[in-house]
């Protein structure tokens, strides 16, 4: 379902099939998350993420396990684009990556040009995250996102949950209360970078 808050268009939406995809790939998660961290400032804050040396887990849509759901966010990332006027074809995929949350872990404020920026990417483009939360209890931490003429939108996800939105906002989430790590999957499309496109995936 597309919302508008305050003039920003957000999709969320919810994957049936969770349950049975996380005990599915609960091992590969925990193995992946604990590979090498090339992001000093990710570690600091206890989070684990796609920045393995080989950068082999910015590309988790090549998981088996993951077709379904890619099908999935396919569908609801075309409702979104053509929702804000983008064309399927002006896009293209520049990751897709696992974040564990610990006990106390959480993401710093930030948004996607700021990133862009530091890998010193030339074309930053739109930036669309989209980002699944395969594994969260309850008290594990909120994203909450800074919208322009709005303020601090807590976007309340729980497991299973999709968020589709304008990542060069800036976003940032609650720590993590509970004493079971948090999982979540991130994807990002971005117009003007060389890529995959959404078909190739």
């Amino acid at each position: 379902m597309i919302e508008d808050i305050g003039g920003t268009k957000i999709l969320r939406t919810s994957y049936p099939n969770t349950g049975d995809l996380y005990v599915s790939v609960a091992d590969k998660l925990k193995s992946i998350t604990e590979q090498p961290n090339k992001l000093e400032w990710f570690i600091e804050k206890g989070v684990c993420s796609y920045h393995n040396e080989d950068d082999a887990g910015k590309q988790v849509y090549l998981w088996p396990e993951f077709r379904g759901l890619l099908d999935f966010l396919k569908d609801n990332i075309k409702e979104y684009l053509k929702e804000i006027s983008i064309e399927e074809q002006d896009v293209v995929v520049t990751g897709m990556w696992i974040n564990r949350y610990p006990r106390g872990a959480f993401i710093v404020k930030h948004n996607h040009d700021q990133i862009q920026n530091r890998d010193q990417f030339v074309n930053k483009g739109i930036i669309i995250g989209i980002v699944y939360y395969i594994r969260k209890d309850e008290n594990a931490g909120s994203l909450i996102i800074d919208i322009p003429g709005y303020g601090k939108y807590n976007t309340n996800m729980q497991e299973g949950d999709v968020i589709i939105f304008n990542s060069s906002l800036y976003h940032w989430t609650i720590p993590n209360k509970t004493d079971t790590d948090k999982y979540t999957i991130g994807l990002e499309v971005v117009i003007g970078r060389n890529g995959v496109r959404l078909d190739e995936i």
